[in-house]
């Protein structure tokens, strides 16, 4: 995976959605598909009242933005499935 790290300022503990896309350099509606299947792997949970995210799920995202970058949508999704997928059955 790549080294490029999330450049967010270590007080910022909660950002909206547009903030989101702004810092993974997607459009809002790119935040919401990969909410969206994040949360169906079960890798983050998203009040929809809420609008943002807190800073975990920021780095899931970052995290997921860039392996997508590597390998692209579908292959990164198989991915995180193949690999939870293991981890449950252990």
């Amino acid at each position: 995976m790549t080294t490029e790290q999330l450049n967010l300022d270590p007080t910022v503990d909660w950002v909206t959605m547009p903030q989101a896309a702004q810092i993974l350099e997607v459009h809002p509606s790119q935040v919401r598909r990969d909410r969206r299947i994040l949360e169906a792997l079960d890798l983050i949970t998203y009040n929809q009242r809420s609008n943002g995210f807190n800073r975990e799920v920021i780095e899931v995202l970052w995290k997921f933005r860039q392996l997508v970058k590597e390998r692209g949508r579908i292959n990164a999704i198989t991915a995180i499935a193949y690999y939870t997928e293991q981890s449950n059955e252990r």
